[in-house]
């Protein structure tokens, strides 16, 4: 049997699910942090701010993250590879 047969192979499943996952949970972790101590050390509207500020700055790495990820696997889909190849 030849090894370049007509069969194509099966992908597996996604191997970046892990890390986004992963990705999910230190951003929780982070915000859940930033939250205990904002009600330990804060009793006014600054520790509401400060919240607002770590919230904003996990959401921001975990959107750019993600977008990363999804142009990554866009880019390596069949269609493209045909564009190339032209």
């Amino acid at each position: 049997m030849s090894s370049s047969g007509g069969r194509k192979k099966r992908q597996g499943p996604d191997v970046n699910l892990g890390s986004g996952l992963w990705a999910v949970f230190m951003g929780l972790l982070g915000l859940l942090t930033a939250f205990v101590i904002v009600a330990i050390r804060w009793n006014d509207e600054s520790g509401v701010a400060a919240l607002g500020a770590v919230a904003s700055s996990i959401g921001a790495i975990l959107s750019a993250y993600f977008g990363i990820l999804y142009t990554q696997r866009a880019d390596t889909g069949p269609s493209n590879r045909r564009r190339r190849a032209k």
